[in-house]
């Protein structure tokens, strides 16, 4: 089964495509790119115009702030808002279109090549909080995952 796919678009724009990346270059005012994919994937979800399928977090800024940190000019940005990376990732997977989501959720699925980082470029989107109502006092339990939570992640104990 061939499972080399080549894409062209006008010079300037990026394909993303699953599998990985075997080559690009440009001539005449377009860019061609070519990938290869490990696993057969249906025609129809072979293809995604830049723009048309950019999934979306709840972040609203995530889109554009990559954009700018890849030192490109933010497109108009359209496209489903999920509020869970889990099932905005998962939609990618399906063949939805591309998504941006944190790194270190996802490694096991980069690691298998289940997902594809196409490029490196990363943008900082903050940091997480545990939180709980001032109006109770925390419980043993409550201290106890704080503690296995900043563990878990490296972090300090700051509050």
């Amino acid at each position: 089964m061939h499972r080399q796919r080549r894409w062209a678009c006008p010079a300037g724009l990026q394909v993303v495509a699953n599998g990985i990346l075997m080559g690009h270059r440009n001539h005449d005012g377009w860019s061609s790119w070519k990938w290869h994919a490990a696993a057969p994937m249906n025609s129809y979800l072979a293809g995604m115009g830049i723009g048309k399928f950019m999934l979306r977090s709840y972040r609203a800024d995530d889109w554009p702030d990559w954009f700018r940190a890849a030192g490109a000019t933010p497109p108009a940005v359209r496209g489903p808002v999920f509020d869970s990376s889990w099932v905005m990732i998962e939609a990618a997977m399906q063949g939805a279109g591309v998504a941006l989501a944190p790194y270190a959720m996802f490694e096991r699925e980069l690691r298998e090549g289940v997902l594809v980082r196409p490029f490196a470029t990363e943008v900082d989107t903050g940091a997480y909080w545990l939180t709980w109502l001032k109006s109770k006092e925390p419980t043993g339990a409550m201290l106890a995952f704080r503690q296995w939570i900043l563990a878990e992640a490296g972090g300090a104990a700051d509050g």
